[in-house]
């Protein structure tokens, strides 16, 4: 046997996962494993040997309180109504990005020094913005 054809059988031998895939041939029954004598005496366990057993049907005494769905006893609430979408909504005055940024770092200063009775954005940038 030649080194290329040796080195391929080595390859083969490692890459080899189970008996399953190893090929078959003289070089290679080395590599698989014969099951022991006490593994082949072994019965096969049946299947329902390791089954639990199954629980009781739960009766009127034993049987734990239902619960009540949620939606059961819940107030429905009134449809919203359709969206308006005959005009489009407000948009914030025209304004360079240097005017931008600034109004920005204003609300963020705002934002840190007040934590209540602030305006919304839109009616924040709409003043800063026209300014």
């Amino acid at each position: 046997m030649g080194f290329a054809a040796r080195r391929q059988q080595m390859i083969m031998i490692t890459l080899c996962i189970g008996a399953a895939m190893c090929p078959s041939g003289p070089g290679h029954a080395a590599t698989t494993k014969s099951p022991s004598p006490k593994q082949q005496q072994r019965p096969a366990a049946p299947a329902e040997a390791n089954r639990p057993a199954p629980r009781p049907k739960p009766t009127d005494e034993t049987a734990p309180p239902t619960a009540t769905s949620p939606s059961a006893g819940a107030k429905k609430l009134a449809p919203e109504p359709p969206i308006d979408t005959s005009k489009p909504p407000p948009l914030l005055p025209r304004a360079s990005r240097e005017q931008m940024r600034a109004c920005a770092e204003e609300w963020d200063a705002l934002k840190r020094k007040t934590k209540t009775g602030l305006p919304m954005w839109r009616d924040f940038a709409t003043e800063c913005l026209t300014r």
